[in-house]
């Protein structure tokens, strides 16, 4: 992988005390997995500090580390560097470089991780696991996924200024797609336009850039965009999504592309799930796959966990767990899915926070409001904090009920669910409404 001598150039480092010039067969950051013959790299956070397992990382067959610290330990092959993050980053942008890796980066407030799952399992090209989306997991993924002269699909979230620039950077991109950009993470950004901004860098910053696919009709992709190069932009519009209609199994509409019409039957729901596949398969186009064998593929795959998953029970009712995450536009896509879904017995609709708003967090919640009264819900139950102003500004006429504690509301909602009623669970990822799911099961 490389010589020690090599990754002390790549990050700018100083040798202290014995030095041996070995090779570093693989980068570790936890001495909780194999780290035999490995460059360790101590990795600060809130409550951890990697220095702090240095010694345990030799201990265990580690040949090397960076520190930022002085280390009393008689260790050899230390590399002092100002910033292990950041040095982190350094060896992942050189290893895309010495490889020749071809990254495909994908952004967006929400459908990014739908999108990487999907492209992941139409193309076979490696990628994350889980949403390594951070300044951590994206090197972590490159490291450990990018082959020679190969795709990699990559994961760029944020919720702090520099991150996405830093990430483009790092994995210089040579395809972006870019979901929608809406009010998710605020609180490190001093506002929507400075948070848009930052995840247009992905696009801007990329200097190997062949093509950006875009999601066109998002108000901020459009603005931040307009006198971007054209011909670096494929944009692609709700448009070209015909005859949309959906059941408690499947979706079924049309996409357009390039003049031609294509059928499409998925166990994605959800009209936005209908741009997820489209912003994919545009860029499949591009990279010359046969798109009615992408399609035909397409068909089989299945709805990611907690994603709008619907969970039909024994006692004759049905569950929608949609508690990945939540923001207010994976919010409006959820709402107006179950509006588009047959009404058998009544909708009913269990909300909690939007969480990272900072000052937006008010005004945010009772945007939802807005979105609630657009659909056919009969009842609305919030469990949170911020919620209550949703559940405030929903119209009278439609039941509402606000619980702060989850157990009571689970207690509520098992006394009152009945046959043939369909319950949808959205809220913010921490706020844990799928334990009230539990109880329902």
């Amino acid at each position: 992988m490389y010589k020690i001598s090599e990754i002390v150039k790549i990050v700018d480092g100083k040798i202290l005390g014995n030095f041996e010039d070995l090779n570093i067969k693989k980068i570790s950051t936890d001495t909780r997995k194999d780290v035999k013959d490995s460059l360790f790299i101590p990795l600060k956070g809130e409550k951890f500090d990697g220095h702090n397992f240095i010694k345990i990382a030799y201990d265990k067959g580690a040949i090397s580390s960076l520190t930022e610290e002085t280390i009393n330990e008689n260790l050899k092959n230390l590399i002092k560097v100002k910033d292990t993050l950041k040095a982190f980053g350094d060896i992942a942008k050189d290893f895309v470089q010495k490889n020749r890796i071809k990254p495909i980066s994908i952004t967006g407030t929400s459908g990014k991780t739908t999108v990487k799952e999907i492209l992941a399992y139409l193309t076979n090209f490696p990628a994350p696991e889980k949403s390594f989306n951070n300044l951590i997991g994206v090197p972590q993924t490159i490291l450990n996924k990018g082959k020679n002269d190969s795709y990699l699909i990559l994961e760029f979230g944020t919720n702090r200024k520099g991150e996405i620039k830093r990430l483009t950077e790092i994995a210089n991109p040579y395809y972006a797609i870019i979901t929608n950009i809406g009010f998710a993470h605020l609180e490190g950004f001093e506002s929507i336009d400075d948070y848009a901004s930052e995840k247009l860098t992905l696009i801007k910053n990329s200097k190997r850039l062949i093509k950006g696919i875009i999601f066109w009709d998002n108000k901020f992709i459009k603005k931040g965009l307009k006198n971007f190069d054209d011909k670096k932009l494929i944009k692609v519009t709700s448009a070209q999504i015909k005859d949309y209609r959906i059941d408690n199994n499947f979706s079924y509409y049309k996409i357009e592309l390039e003049g031609k019409e294509y059928s499409i039957k998925s166990k994605l729901l959800g009209f936005h799930n209908a741009i997820n596949f489209l912003l994919c398969v545009t860029l499949l186009k591009e990279l010359n796959f046969n798109i009615e064998e992408i399609i035909s593929k397409f068909e089989n795959f299945n709805q990611i966990g907690m994603r709008f998953q619907i969970i039909n029970t024994e006692k004759g009712y049905s569950v929608i767990n949609d508690c990945y995450n939540a923001n207010l536009e994976s919010f409006k896509s959820s709402l107006f899915s179950f509006k588009d879904l047959p009404k058998k017995g009544r909708k009913i609709a269990v909300i909690g926070d939007i969480l990272e708003l900072g000052k937006y967090s008010k005004d945010i919640h009772k945007e939802l409001a807005d979105l609630i009264n657009q659909t056919d819900i009969d009842e609305v139950i919030g469990i949170g904090n911020d919620i209550k102003f949703t559940i405030e500004a929903i119209n009278s006429f439609r039941e509402k009920r606000y619980f702060e504690s989850k157990l009571d509301a689970a207690k509520y909602i098992k006394d009152k669910i009945k046959s043939k009623d369909i319950v949808l669970f959205k809220a913010s990822r921490r706020i844990g409404l799928e334990n009230v799911i539990k109880e329902l099961l």
